[in-house]
């Protein structure tokens, strides 16, 4: 879809859903201007309002821990999901994932600081909108493994099977979706 600046120029306009400046396909964008989730895994869902691709990070071990899951999306091409709206936080729960899944929100304390820190999400989007569960986030303790009898802290986001979100302790492995925006927006 060729919009008035033309599909190509590097800036989503018109009816465009991506703008990568490049003619290739294979990189998230064809050279129609539209987005193709399928670049970034064979499941990817697109959100047609936004035209963000979702996705659950596929692999031998789906699960991995908070720093794993952020690695495995940036591998990817995107990153672990960022909830922006109510509608985002919807979307993602019922078109993508209904269990529970890392976001890509956590609060920047150690394993073992207790304490709820301050919440902001890995790609630096303001940190406005919140579907925390009741008595969320709060940093619950528990024995850090069976060896190490010190308390570690949940300082790390999941959306859950009901689609509100809790912390959870960053170690622990934890199912993991991924987002990509769009070229050129």
């Amino acid at each position: 879809g060729a919009g008035a600046g033309g599909c190509g120029n590097g800036v989503v306009d018109g009816k465009e859903e991506c703008d990568d400046a490049n003619p290739n396909d294979g990189d998230g964008c064809k050279n129609d201007c539209t987005v193709d989730c399928g670049h970034f895994d064979k499941n990817a869902v697109k959100d047609p309002s936004t035209f963000h691709c979702y996705w659950v990070h596929s692999g031998i071990l789906d699960d991995d821990n908070w720093n794993n899951a952020v690695k495995k999306c940036a591998n990817d091409g995107g990153h672990l999901v960022v909830i922006g709206s109510a509608t985002e936080n919807t979307f993602v729960h019922d078109k993508v994932y209904d269990k529970d899944h890392w976001i890509g929100a956590a609060d920047g304390k150690g394993n073992k600081d207790s304490g709820v820190g301050t919440y902001t999400w890995i790609d630096g989007e303001p940190f406005a909108y919140t579907n925390w569960g009741a008595g969320e986030p709060n940093a619950m303790g528990s024995q850090c493994s069976l060896i190490d009898f010190d308390k570690c802290y949940e300082h790390c986001a999941i959306q859950k099977g009901d689609g509100k979100w809790n912390d959870r302790r960053c170690d622990q492995d934890v199912d993991l979706v991924c987002e990509s925006e769009p070229p050129g927006w």
